[in-house]
């Protein structure tokens, strides 16, 4: 590839990059099309009145705290889980059904959101590396301009190796973008799944 194509496809990926950190301009290191939800609101989700105190409380129930982890760690609600669940709350006291199924929500919740923010801060990561290399690229485009019409000399030729080989690894590295920022959003569909199979034990 000449110097020229180069050139011009180092400033179409830039291009198309740059726009999507415009576009997210409230958060430049988000260059997901989903729109970013930090955290998961258990009330959204939740028909019953949850105290504050309860996302606490429900770690000193070792039931509880053992299937929310359990559930906290599945990216798909299958029917053993399910049937999990419905153990766990066919042996809850008729009088502590509210509480106990509370607790559960609450921890599950707290546990799916501290998953999900380890994957939020994980995309970020990734953005901050790619907004690094596409600089890089630009940084190299310069220098390539600098030299005018005339790119044969040694040092030219490095640049240009070095602007290809960034742009190479861009390329890979933009392909697995969509999949990280679909990771999020599979866990809010499997919470969502779970809190509102909880919901139908309520009295």
């Amino acid at each position: 590839m000449n110097s020229s194509k180069v050139l011009k496809r180092c400033l179409a990926l830039l291009c198309l990059w740059l726009p999507v950190q415009f576009v997210a301009a409230q958060d430049v290191e988000w260059p997901c099309v989903q729109v970013l939800v930090p955290t998961v609101e258990l009330a959204v989700m939740w028909p019953e009145p949850v105290e504050a105190e309860v996302f606490d409380d429900w770690r000193k129930n070792e039931a509880v705290a053992a299937l929310a982890r359990h559930l906290s760690e599945i990216d798909e609600y299958t029917d053993q889980d399910i049937d999990m669940v419905s153990e766990f709350a066919s042996g809850i006291a008729e009088s502590q059904t509210i509480e106990q199924l509370n607790l559960l929500a609450a921890g599950t919740l707290t546990l799916f959101n501290e998953r999900r923010t380890f994957y939020i801060q994980g995309i970020r990561k990734y953005t901050r590396q790619q907004n690094a290399m596409a600089g890089q690229v630009e940084d190299g485009l310069n220098k390539l301009e600098a030299f005018g019409e005339d790119k044969t000399s040694k040092e030219a030729m490095e640049i240009e190796e070095t602007v290809r080989w960034h742009q190479r690894i861009f390329d890979q590295r933009e392909q697995s973008i969509q999949l990280l920022c679909e990771q999020p959003v599979i866990l809010e569909q499997t919470l969502s799944a779970i809190i509102r199979d909880l919901s139908q034990y309520l009295p």
